[in-house]
């Protein structure tokens, strides 16, 4: 994590403490009422966040899931007719096994009532390094990111899907481009629901297939399967 990424999460904590993460809001950026369906109610999920999910393998506690749950979240606000009536999302970090999983849920927890305490985040500030600074550059080739869903249908008898984001190369590269490329679509040609609302709080979703092929001609493998 770079040194700018660091001191976001040290000033978020500092102005709004734990409450925005831990329990958080999933539905705070829309309006309307979060549906009836519940999570698994295992002993592990209720303890430990943990879950085997067919398609993804282990899963458990994302620090991020809040943040992204809530952009979903919006986007199927927006876009009724895409995600349909009742829609719900979850995001879970990949783990190998139930005893990573187990153990990544806690350490999470943990440091995010670290974080709430004001001399911990001082410490970590002198230590951390400073914005603008980070990992090594010249590795950036190397790096990769991967993000699975998978999508359950509503009523039975429906089929699954799984869709894959895959992205090899530099991570801060793959921010820059996307920013970009959701600049060329918002001012091309190509009419997008983001040109139909027009204003307010708006996610990728809006930006439609015209993002996702800039996306894929830049790199980006996106893929959706059958399960």
């Amino acid at each position: 994590m770079s040194g700018g990424s660091l001191s976001t999460v040290l000033n978020l904590m500092s102005t709004y403490g734990i409450s925005w993460i831990f329990p958080g809001n999933p539905w705070s950026l829309t309006s309307k009422s979060p549906p009836t369906a519940t999570r698994s109610s295992s002993i592990l999920y209720s303890l430990f966040n943990s879950r085997n999910i067919q398609g993804l393998g282990h899963v458990t506690t994302s620090f991020l899931s809040i943040c992204n749950e809530s952009i979903v979240h919006r986007s199927a606000s927006l876009l009724p007719g895409v995600y349909g009536h009742g829609y719900n999302f979850h995001e879970y970090a990949p783990v190998p096994n139930i005893f990573a999983a187990i153990l990544v849920h806690l350490l999470t927890r943990i440091g995010a009532v670290l974080l709430s305490l004001r001399y911990f985040r001082w410490t970590l500030s002198k230590i951390v390094p400073s914005p603008g600074t980070g990992p090594d550059l010249s590795k950036a080739g190397m790096e990769k990111q991967t993000f699975c869903a998978i999508g359950s249908p509503a009523k039975a008898g429906g089929q699954k899907v799984k869709a894959s984001f895959v992205y090899e190369g530099s991570l801060y590269g793959c921010s820059a481009f996307m920013g970009v490329e959701a600049a060329s679509v918002i001012l091309g040609n190509e009419i997008t629901p983001a040109h139909v609302i027009r204003g307010g709080i708006l996610t990728p979703a809006l930006l439609g297939m015209p993002y996702v092929e800039k996306l894929r001609n830049a790199g980006v493998q996106l893929l959706v399967e059958t399960l």
